[in-house]
């Protein structure tokens, strides 16, 4: 009834103001322009963009930017959401593959999404997904997620025993999920 969801709302009147602020003051991404100067993500770095009518290809990363073809410029969310999930692919393969070896997991295989709020699933399979967001977040935060990932091939729930098989490879993994909430907006083109 309309009545009882008044009263809850109002009991918890405090409560809804206190979490409305602090989702408020988390970091809001700014639209991006894809114009000289502007500052992109890439494993938790941020790297200049940089216009050039001499590049053979359409956008390359060059250790310290970002050089765009000017001609590319239109289609510049394009350009970076395809360098982004191949990246993605390239380092999500060889680091799963890396703690999974580490921890002594076996997965069937990867794939990668262009999920904007889920991180990563494991399927039944042993199928992992994880989206090509995660190639904008810092190694560490990356890791959480692969080892969160990992730990549902043994345990498909988030049970206590799932929270010891993440905690026991990546101990930090409050911090972590606690980062992501907190910056999951700067994970946006």
């Amino acid at each position: 009834p309309v009545q009882l969801i008044e009263k809850f709302i109002y009991e918890k009147r405090e409560w809804i103001a206190k979490i409305q602020a602090k989702v408020s003051a988390r970091p809001q991404a700014k639209k991006k322009e894809f114009i000289p100067g502007e500052q992109f993500l890439y494993l938790g770095k941020m790297y200049p963009l940089t216009l050039s009518a001499n590049t053979k290809k359409a956008l390359v990363f060059n250790t310290n930017s970002f050089v765009l073809q000017e001609s590319k410029q239109p289609k510049a969310l394009q350009m970076f959401t395809t360098f982004y999930k191949e990246e993605a692919r390239i380092y999500l393969e060889k680091r799963t593959t890396e703690l999974a070896e580490k921890y002594g997991f076996t997965f069937n295989s990867i794939k990668i999404s262009s999920a904007l709020k889920r991180w990563g699933s494991c399927s039944a399979k042993g199928n992992l997904n994880f989206t090509w967001r995660l190639i904008l977040a810092p190694e560490s935060i990356v890791d959480y997620v692969i080892c969160h990932e990992l730990a549902h091939l043994k345990h498909h729930n988030h049970s206590q025993r799932f929270w010891n098989e993440v905690s026991s490879m990546y101990p930090r993994w409050k911090e972590a999920r606690k980062w992501l909430r907190e910056n999951e907006q700067l994970l946006k083109l």
